[in-house]
């Protein structure tokens, strides 16, 4: 039997999660046996295996960086090297190249300072598109440093981004905004929510399965 981490909660079923680094977790309601427990886990091998191969082929796609000369990020969606800057104390794209500060500047809170700073400007730029668009308009929006959820709406009509959203494509991005901003109405995903952003993004759907094929890339920069 392959080893998984029960987290039992207030729910009706089993659910299982693969964590990024490969860890099987169940969750199950606090009246289920560990003898059913198993068998759904048995049951649910052949899922797991492809759920943890897909893992792995992900990670190596979008590797977490350590900030040295050679490695790829992302802007925009589009790859970007790092290398060094000599004796400047700004951050530039240049080409395919992002250009991070001098070596005795620590890179990687230079390149998140950055990464904040463009997802201020895009962000705040496609928020405003869609709320012409669309004619709603939440009560704030902040940028913040999640590493799971690209966004969020919550019931007093505040929305938060990751700033991590910029890494992917600008039809992506639009997805994520859209997303959030038809929460502002439907905080749950309703027929009606789905309905909602298909009236705006007809193509909603090929958006939001690029972003489950390329989740990965949330976790590129810690």
């Amino acid at each position: 039997m392959m080893e998984y981490e029960v987290q039992r909660r207030n729910r009706k079923t089993i659910g299982l999660s693969i964590e990024r680094d490969g860890a099987l977790i169940v969750k199950a309601p606090f009246f289920v046996s560990r003898t059913e427990i198993e068998a759904v886990v048995k049951r649910k091998e052949d899922w797991i295996y492809r759920k943890r191969e897909e893992i792995i082929l992900n990670k190596e796609k979008y590797p977490t960086i350590t900030y040295i000369d050679g490695q790829r990020v992302f802007y925009l969606g589009k790859p970007y090297e790092i290398v060094g800057n000599g004796d400047k104390d700004t951050i530039f794209l240049s080409k395919d190249k992002i250009v991070l500060p001098a070596k005795h500047v620590d890179r990687q809170w230079a390149l998140k300072e950055w990464y904040i700073l463009q997802a201020n400007i895009e962000l705040g730029r496609r928020v405003a598109h869609f709320e012409i668009v669309t004619g709603l308009k939440a009560v704030s929006i902040k940028i913040t440093n999640a590493r799971r959820q690209w966004g969020s709406c919550s019931a007093d009509k505040n929305i938060h981004f990751s700033w991590r959203l910029v890494m992917c494509p600008p039809d992506i991005i639009d997805y994520v905004v859209l997303h959030e901003m038809i929460h502002l109405i439907y905080l749950n995903h309703s027929k009606d929510f789905y309905r909602e952003m298909e009236r705006y993004m007809p193509d909603y759907r090929q958006r939001k399965r690029w972003l489950v094929e390329n989740r990965y890339i949330i976790g590129m920069i810690d």
